[in-house]
């Protein structure tokens, strides 16, 4: 069994380099936030609900969704 992997020139792999180093800051910043969230939900005493389901109702705001989107996102 063969493994297929493109050929990058320079330019390109430095370009997947930035790309690849963008996203794991992204994700790094995802994850402040939520902490951020359940720091402030642990000062309030707020058990009811934890930081991702927040930050979930916080992006679908005032918009009316299905279950199923809601189940997909």
């Amino acid at each position: 069994m063969t493994h297929y992997a493109p050929v990058l020139d320079g330019s390109q792999k430095a370009f997947l380099s930035c790309y690849l180093d963008n996203l794991s800051l992204v994700e790094r910043l995802h994850r402040l936030l939520l902490d951020v969230i359940k720091d402030e939900f642990e000062r309030l005493s707020i058990l009811e609900i934890n930081s991702v389901q927040a930050l979930l109702l916080f992006n679908i705001g005032e918009n009316e969704v299905t279950a199923g989107e809601l189940k997909s996102r």
